[in-house]
């Protein structure tokens, strides 16, 4: 639609965050944030194991949103890493660097 109208495409935000503590997920649904159910179960509530899950889990959702970006539509995709807890930050890092490698920046 915006090439019909001869304007640049709107660009797209996607932002993600890792959870890395049960507490997190109330946080982030008062936020307005949804956490899919299978989302909830591949993270598990294990502190020790969620930020590593979690990362895993988002840097696998990009992916699958970059392969079925059509590239035809030429859509700037922009990534908002998001820290909702002091105790997330350097799991956010992580997940930066992860997201990174994944599309090879």
């Amino acid at each position: 639609l915006c090439a019909e109208q001869g304007r640049a495409p709107h660009r797209i935000f996607c932002g993600l965050a890792p959870i890395t503590h049960p507490n997190d997920l109330p946080f982030m649904e008062h936020l307005g944030v949804n956490v899919p159910p299978a989302a909830r179960a591949a993270i598990g509530d294990d502190p020790e194991q969620m930020g590593e899950r979690s990362i895993r889990w988002v840097v696998d959702l990009y992916r699958q949103v970059l392969d079925r970006l059509d590239p035809r539509l030429r859509v700037p995709l922009d990534v908002c890493i998001e820290c909702t807890a002091p105790r997330n930050v350097t799991a956010a890092a992580d997940l930066l660097g992860r997201l990174q490698e994944a599309v090879g920046g």
